[in-house]
């Protein structure tokens, strides 16, 4: 995939987007400037939109690119947040963090439980011995894993207890598998290769006794995140991205991508078997033009929802039919799943101030209540189905916000407006690919863009910008007429896009 590689080039991640001013209209993306403060702009008017981030304490000041954030958050799921959004933004070179954590103030003692009992509740972590040591809200985790995804894991599981301050990752990658490094560099190249979010030939990997060496460079800070996580896989001891600069404004070769069912089919079954959470021997793939077809049985509702997602995100795939079995190896009691996910709930900084009422019927999980907004929602149910036993999760909570608030009133023009403000800064989407009609609210997108991915960012967008409602007669370059799959606003999990 290509994106803005022509004037601007882009990654895909986190689906965030932002304002520039609006007169500048239909000037080329390519030949406009943009200036520190329209960066640090840009940054705030995201942040403040966002369902995570309360950002009245978070200061922002940009530099020649090289944005830096201080002042204060309430947890560290909104200062990761925080800091992905800067590094979505076109234009920024580098992210350095000086937020502060203020969580509400549980005791050292309750804390270590906390992220003990979440650490067994994870099918990725669940087995392992690590040493969890708090204090004054600040958590140290040690031990030893087999990869730096189980580590990574272990750091956000910790990180996403309420009351924490910090997280020290002491923990060491141990590799018991001895694999060449010739393979290493190999199966990192093909994930980056079949990685919708990245352009392939501008990274250059390497591996020397286990330690992977990326260099060259991307075009944004969310890419060279992406660019590091594919090299994640089983057999690597560390990566080493010191050599990968950020290059916003480079113009990048056109890179075709073979997707035909063969290879799309062999990517997906590399990116399943890279994938920790993921048994791979029992998964079946089909591939059908840009569909994927999920097929066999895993042990976990956790494990069907990482195989989906992975598929998702690889090159040429459209949509997933995922049709895995859930068929958890022990079964608890419906009593004791229950109880398992309601103390699930209260221990997470983002579902812990809510009240949510959990009901299991012979392993089916239901939940009820009222949240926020829809990335509260998402979250229960993604805490839901990490619990050993849930086979499927009926979620039935109702984000009050969504339902209750008016609609605020703009003219046609002004939405129209302020979607191609956010198509015009947004990493994600090449804008003027993208045509925009605003008729009573509803917005229209017509053109032609890269992929399924990229319509999906261009609809969010036209939310962002205003629109009560969106249609998309949006094409996707190299279709051959095959219909699109239906695209809806909730249908993807972009504000914890990856590993937890």
């Amino acid at each position: 995939m290509n994106l803005k590689n022509r004037n601007l080039f882009s990654a895909y991640g986190f689906l965030v987007s932002v304002l520039i001013i609006s007169f500048l209209g239909s000037v080329s993306c390519g030949a406009v400037i943009k200036s520190d403060s329209d960066i640090n702009d840009a940054i705030m008017r995201q942040m403040e939109k966002d369902d995570v981030v309360s950002p009245h304490l978070v200061d922002i000041r940009v530099n020649e690119g090289i944005v830096t954030l201080d002042g204060s958050v309430d947890n560290l799921i909104a200062k990761e947040r925080a800091l992905n959004i800067a590094g979505s933004i076109l234009g920024v070179v580098e992210v350095r963090d000086e937020l502060v954590v203020r969580p509400i103030e549980i005791p050292d003692q309750a804390i270590r439980q906390n992220v003990k009992q979440a650490l067994e509740d994870n099918p990725v972590t669940e087995l392992m011995a690590l040493d969890v040591k708090v204090e004054n809200g600040v958590v140290s985790v040690g031990g030893e894993v087999k990869s730096i995804t189980e580590k990574r894991i272990a750091e956000k599981i910790a990180e996403s207890i309420a009351g924490v301050r910090s997280v020290r990752n002491e923990i060491e990658v141990s590799v018991k598998i001895d694999r060449p490094d010739s393979e290493l560099a190999a199966e990192i190249r093909q994930n980056m290769k079949y990685d919708p979010y990245l352009n392939a030939q501008s990274i250059d990997v390497a591996v020397k006794d286990g330690v992977a060496v990326l260099s060259g460079e991307t075009g944004s800070v969310f890419q060279m995140g992406r660019a590091r996580r594919n090299a994640f896989i089983l057999g690597v001891k560390r990566v080493d991205s010191s050599d990968l600069i950020v290059k916003p404004w480079k113009e990048y070769p056109t890179e075709m991508q073979d997707s035909t069912a063969v290879n799309v089919e062999a990517a997906v079954a590399s990116a399943l078997s890279s994938d920790v959470r993921v048994n791979r021997e029992n998964i079946r793939i089909d591939i059908r033009g840009h569909k994927a077809t999920l097929r066999g049985t895993v042990a976990s509702l956790y494990e069907k929802n990482a195989a989906e997602d992975d598929a998702s995100n690889v090159t040429g795939v459209w949509q997933v039919s995922n049709k895995l079995k859930v068929r958890p190896q022990e079964v608890p009691s419906d009593d004791a799943i229950a109880g398992k996910i309601r103390v699930a709930l209260k221990r997470h900084t983002v579902t812990e101030p809510h009240e949510i009422t959990v009901t299991v019927r012979n392993q089916k999980v239901y939940l009820y209540g009222n949240v926020q907004n829809i990335t509260e929602k998402n979250m229960a149910e993604n805490i839901a189905s990490q619990i050993k036993g849930v086979a499927a999760i009926d979620n039935r909570i109702s984000v009050v916000d969504a339902e209750d608030a008016e609609y605020l009133w703009k003219s046609d023009q002004q939405i129209k407006e302020d979607i191609r403000d956010e198509l015009f800064w947004t990493v994600f989407v090449e804008a003027e690919d993208v045509n925009v009609m605003v008729q009573d609210g509803t917005a229209i997108l017509t053109g032609t863009v890269n992929d399924w991915q990229e319509v999906l960012a261009a609809i969010e967008n036209a939310y962002e910008g205003g629109a009560e409602k969106v249609k998309s007669d949006l094409d996707v370059r190299n279709n051959e007429d095959e219909q699109l799959p239906p695209a809806s606003r909730d249908m993807h999990p972009y504000y914890y896009f990856g590993y937890f």
